[in-house]
């Protein structure tokens, strides 16, 4: 239990992507931008790390640590829990009948975890918490795909041995992979293809200034319309039909601007 609560307190108010439950904890500071995938640890089916990819060294410890009491209280965050975390999950849910772990995600205002299970490996992947997997999912999922095929020698040599050595020089792929990845994301929302969270919450308050554009605007236009009928009835009164031509006039020219 120790050993969970280690793990999850890296996530703050994380909640489970399929049940959204809550979890508290601390955040991480608004001044350190956090990129759109930030790494990933490839692990066993018992646990055991084989190699993290990271955008940048200890890029994973830094940004799961964040906001944790350097105060001599917190235990120090240890990735290689959290491939122990996921597999006692995983082994948790076939006695659940659950057949395939998958999808499962933590997710808070910090972190973002993501598992992606392959038949002899689990792939952990941590990102922005802000971030539309669904666009990029596919393209993380067939990478390790063929990460394990290409290197499938290599892996299982892991697998047997315990010893990772000749899987090392694959983590600098693995950055330079993550890299691309971010690039490909960012482009994409550039060229508006997808739209995240963060970009969501910009648009909604976009809207919410075209709402008060358009209510502005109705609402002289309708005055208007309300003071051409006085203009009518006075017109009308005072027998001035050139006034009334010219009212005439101007109705049928915010007629055309509103009519289909």
């Amino acid at each position: 239990m120790v050993i969970y609560k280690k793990i999850l307190n890296g996530f703050s108010s994380a909640s489970i992507d399929k049940s959204e439950r809550r979890l508290d904890s601390t955040e991480i500071p608004v001044e350190e931008k956090i990129s759109s995938i930030i790494g990933a640890i490839i692990s066993d089916k018992d646990g055991l790390s084989l190699l993290n990819f990271e955008i940048y060294d200890n890029a994973l410890k830094g940004f799961i640590s964040q906001g944790v009491p350097n105060d001599g209280t917190s235990i120090p965050i240890d990735l290689e829990l959290i491939p122990m975390f996921i597999s006692a999950l995983e082994k948790f849910s076939l006695e659940l009948n659950i057949q395939d772990l998958t999808g499962f995600g933590l997710k808070g205002s910090n972190l973002k975890m993501h598992i992606f299970s392959y038949e002899d490996y689990t792939v952990t992947v941590f990102m922005n918490p802000n971030i539309n997997l669904e666009a990029i999912e596919s393209k993380i999922n067939n990478y390790f795909e063929n990460l394990f095929e290409e290197y499938k020698d290599k892996f299982e040599m892991g697998l047997k041995t315990g010893k990772i050595d000749d899987l090392l020089p694959i983590r600098e792929i693995g950055r330079n992979w993550l890299e691309e990845l971010n690039k490909s994301y960012q482009n994409m929302i550039i060229n508006s293809e997808i739209i995240d969270q963060e970009h969501g919450q910009v648009l909604h308050s976009k809207i919410d200034e075209l709402y008060d554009d358009i209510n502005k605007k109705f609402s002289v236009t309708l005055e208007k319309v309300k003071k051409l009928k006085v203009d009518i009835m006075k017109s009308i009164i005072e027998k001035d039909y050139e006034e009334l031509n010219k009212i005439a006039e101007i109705a049928k020219e915010l007629k055309s601007k509103f009519s289909p």
